[in-house]
């Protein structure tokens, strides 16, 4: 799967608007009320100028009645 459509009923109230977003995807994870997506990344690699590396980005989500109440993402050092 090159693409992924987020899930409208957990993420995006309104399934018009998560119709239209699209993006690479390595996963999304459901557990009871946390939903978790990975998206892999391309960053300019902090040593060997010029260069690349490509790693995930994931962001996690708490839904309490149907609304996203909690964010959490993963960090960088610059």
């Amino acid at each position: 799967m090159d693409h992924i459509t987020a899930p409208s009923a957990l993420l995006f109230p309104l399934a018009e608007t998560a119709a239209r977003l699209r993006a690479r995807g390595v996963a999304v994870l459901a557990d009871g009320d946390l939903v978790t997506v990975v998206l892999p990344r391309e960053y300019p690699h902090p040593v060997n100028e010029g260069e690349t590396y490509t790693t995930i980005w994931a962001d996690m989500w708490r839904f309490v009645d149907g609304k996203a109440d909690e964010h959490w993402d993963t960090a960088l050092i610059n």
